[in-house]
């Protein structure tokens, strides 16, 4: 650190000498600033977390902000998991990307972003290569179930499925998080929305504006992070990206077919805007039932959009690489808006949201009123062997102390049993105060708070479903005065 009073020492060996010096019965000078510089970095590092990370994510922040190591075929998974380990002695950070890096390696970072570049590469050609096995498998698949479909009986179609847009692999609505869009768009189909899958979609995908304030935090630490290497070199691989987005959309014909989809969104939105008057004036039910289903048609309007193959391949590759990055970025949605209104995209057929989202509560339903009978066949199973025992120690000649016994822990379990069906159905009452309004109906929503951890109707508490996100944090009305109280002490 003396030799080279410019270069930054990386967080890890400065938590290490901190751990060295502080046991120490010696005052050292140069122990309070590697304190202050390490507090720093941690808190830099914290703050980059909340800002990418979901709620209740397992995953590391580095694992986000670097490229993929986990695509691919299982050996070659298992080979980057053994590089990690064999870096970690190296380096000291565990993780594929540093492979064979020293520790002065480490300082240049030009063999920084070499390696991330090459993680890059390697990044693209296992996504392509599972996007074609995965085209495959779905081709034959195809040609299999039409000669089946010939020879048999027609059978009903299969269940929807989410298709993510990057792995292509299918998803069954139960087993992913609802797709959802902001408030205002209020989409009627899955052609309006766009999903990737929890592997694909690893992070919260803030805005390049924000990652650039965070870029600018870390610049003026006095020390180095793996974590901020890697943002460094998300941050150009998005701005670059962003650069070739743009100089892609101006072509000619890309903008041009770009300006009827704006002027098509113009359009919905000054129909929307007209309704929304209308409804607010209190018209009639009528009226109101009118301007429903135009909604519905402007929604399921899609205007054609017509480009040459060439066009329409590089803007595949380009979505491909920008969906990649874990970053937010306008064009990358300019490019998909584009590519949903061409062939095939725009002749396929997607399933309406509002009655997914029926169907999916409705089996929910379904589920929990075949646990509860399952629980009430179980207890009554159980009453009916407790007298059946009864009966048998009467017959065989009084009070028998052991017979007795048993069939008495065979009742006092069918009453606990019974005591948890009870509790079951008493829980279906919220937590909220005075009293639960009790809503009925096939979608009741719920929210827990993070404070307490009570659960509470939206419809209890004033809250719509759209005001609720399963990635912020929910604060009920009891708590919120208590986290400001212990705020101002």
């Amino acid at each position: 650190m003396k030799k080279h009073p410019d270069h930054k020492s990386y967080i890890e060996l400065l938590e290490t000498l901190v751990a060295r010096g502080r046991p120490l019965p010696v005052k050292l000078e140069a122990l309070a600033g590697l304190e202050t510089q390490v507090a720093a970095g941690r808190a830099w590092r914290e703050r980059t977390a909340r800002v990418f990370l979901k709620k209740n994510c397992n995953a590391q922040l580095l694992d986000v902000l670097c490229p993929r190591v986990d695509l691919g075929s299982g050996e070659g998974r298992r080979k980057a998991k053994k590089a990690g380990l064999r870096n970690e002695e190296l380096s000291g950070i565990q993780h594929p990307i540093f492979q064979g890096l020293t520790q002065k390696e480490m300082l240049d970072r030009k063999v920084i972003s070499k390696a991330f570049k090459d993680a890059e590469i390697k990044e693209i050609q296992a996504i392509k290569e599972l996007r074609q096995n995965k085209l495959a498998s779905s081709t034959d698949s195809s040609e299999d179930s039409e000669s089946a479909a010939s020879t048999q009986t027609p059978k009903k179609a299969s269940t929807v499925k989410f298709e993510c847009e990057v792995c292509l692999k299918n998803f069954h609505p139960s087993h992913v998080p609802f797709p959802k869009n902001s408030p205002k768009d209020q989409p009627t189909s899955l052609h309006d929305i766009k999903f990737l899958c929890p592997g694909c979609l690893r992070s919260r995908r803030p805005r390049i504006e924000l990652i650039l304030s965070l870029l600018m935090n870390y610049e003026k630490l006095g020390v180095k992070l793996p974590e901020g290497e890697a943002l460094t070199y998300l941050t150009d691989r998005a701005l670059a990206w962003q650069q070739r987005a743009e100089k892609l959309l101006r072509v000619d014909e890309v903008a041009r077919e770009l300006g009827k989809i704006r002027e098509k969104v113009a359009e919905k939105q000054q129909k929307k805007a007209e309704a929304s008057e209308a409804s607010a004036e209190g018209e009639s039910e009528s009226d109101s039932d009118v301007d429903g289903t135009t909604k519905l048609a402007v929604g399921k309007k899609v205007p054609e959009v017509r480009l040459s193959g060439k066009v329409q391949t590089q803007l595949e590759e380009l979505m491909l690489e920008g969906d990649l990055l874990e970053v937010t970025l306008d064009e990358n949605t300019q490019i998909w808006k584009l590519l949903q209104a061409t062939e095939p995209r725009r002749s396929r057929k997607y399933p309406d949201l509002n009655q997914l989202e029926a169907e999916l509560e409705s089996a929910r339903e379904e589920k929990m009123r075949a646990r509860k009978k399952r629980k009430l066949d179980q207890a009554n199973q159980a009453t009916a062997e407790a007298k059946k025992a009864k009966l048998d120690d009467k017959t065989e000649g009084g009070p028998g102390t052991g017979k007795k016994r048993k069939g008495g822990n065979r009742t006092r379990k069918n009453q606990d049993m019974e005591e948890d069906l009870e509790e079951e159905e008493e829980q279906e009452d919220c937590s909220a105060k005075p009293k639960c309004q009790k809503p009925v109906g096939k979608e009741v929503h719920w929210v827990q708070c993070d404070g307490c951890e009570l659960w509470l109707h939206l419809n209890c508490i004033g809250l719509k479903p759209e005001q609720v996100s399963e990635e912020e944090e929910f604060i009920c009305r009891d708590c919120k005065p208590a986290s400001k109280k212990g705020k101002a002490k």
